[in-house]
């Protein structure tokens, strides 16, 4: 089990300068500077009556300056303050101070699903139940017109009671808002279409992202938006497939659909077919981690800069080259490659399968 810590988990930049603390913002006294960003701080209050903890995110006078981003800002607010969900970070209240504008939440203990990620701390099961609680945040988002644009891991925070919260809606909008408005978000989450400047942001935008980040909790890795199907446990190959579809018309239409799908999976008990392939994929990655010394090691000095990758086939008939393999359930393998010398490929094992 991951450990929790004690700090906040919040979606932006440490704050790498000293900068004097305000005493108090509206009716929280300032405890730390969480991080700091191009635009906004974020700090850590306590509520001086109900000793309430939240996160406050200030916009001070100098960007303020600039209405767009002024807009921008004020958005943020005025979306936070109409949502209610379990699955979505509380709004508490926003106001102006001194130094400029706040917006005040919930403060979220726990962490952010990108460290999961990184641990491979989640089992196939626990990763559908919060994708699946992702999901019916997005329902509720988008059944009041509102898309999120920045669905990443970082943004999706996992309490200690394990609980999901949604969190960074600096650029959610509003769907008429997104006919005409400009370009925003995480390029590895983001559809091809708008990494290619094709304006068509919609509902289906999140749903993409959501696909991306379930494909990373089934690999245990940051995939940086490059989507292998061949590593998806063969029963949910179609539901990812279909959530990370480049053509929008093809992907899923809208969050019910893919929480549908899920359900079939887990009530057909799917599942159990594909645990004991992903188990099977993820201790050969380990494996290979902890090999990588002992595999290097013997080769001959003249090899010692080898350029060590891993590739999967699924072509069971297909043979190659491989230092290391191992064979799958569905008849493909998985080998552990090296670019080395021609005359020197004796070194190599020659691979079929």
């Amino acid at each position: 089990m991951a450990q929790f810590y004690h700090e906040p988990t919040v979606p932006l930049y440490v704050a790498s300068v000293n900068t004097d603390l305000p005493v108090k913002i509206g009716p929280f006294r300032i405890e730390k500077l969480l991080t700091t960003g191009a635009l906004s701080r974020l700090y850590l209050g306590i509520h001086e009556s109900s000793r309430q903890l939240a996160v406050l995110k200030v916009l001070s006078y100098d960007i303020l300056k600039d209405s767009s981003r002024k807009k921008i800002f004020l958005k943020e607010g005025s979306i936070l303050k109409n949502l209610q969900h379990p699955n979505i970070v509380h709004y508490l209240e926003e106001g102006e101070f001194e130094e400029g504008l706040y917006i005040a939440v919930e403060f979220v203990q726990g962490i952010s699903l990108k460290q999961f990620i990184l641990q491979r701390s989640l089992s196939l099961k626990r990763s559908i139940e919060v994708i699946t609680k992702t999901l019916y945040a997005l329902l509720y988002l988008h059944s009041v017109g509102i898309v999120h644009r920045d669905l990443k891991p970082e943004n999706i925070l996992i309490t200690e009671n394990s609980e999901v919260k949604l969190v960074d809606f600096g650029i959610a909008a509003s769907q008429e808002e997104l006919i005409e408005g400009p370009l925003y978000g995480t390029p590895s989450y983001m559809p091809p279409n708008e990494k290619n400047g094709i304006k068509k942001v919609d509902f289906r935008t999140d749903i993409y992202a959501v696909g991306v980040i379930f494909y990373e909790l089934i690999l245990g890795k940051v995939s940086f938006g490059r989507v292998n199907l061949d590593l998806v446990p063969k029963n949910l190959r179609p539901l990812v497939k279909k959530a990370t579809e480049q053509d929008p018309l093809k992907r899923y239409q809208d969050v019910m659909e893919m929480i549908l799908d899920l359900s079939v999976y887990l009530k057909e008990n799917l599942i159990s077919k594909d645990e004991s392939s992903e188990d099977t994929l993820k201790d050969l990655l380990e494996s290979i981690e902890k090999s990588k010394q002992s595999l290097i090691l013997p080769v001959p000095e003249m090899l010692m800069d080898l350029s060590i990758d891993v590739v999967v086939s699924s072509h069971p008939k297909q043979f190659t080259y491989a230092l290391l393999h191992h064979t799958l359930p569905d008849g493909s393998y998985i080998g552990l490659m090296a670019s080395c010398p021609a005359n020197d490929m004796h070194h190599l094992l020659e691979l079929k399968t």
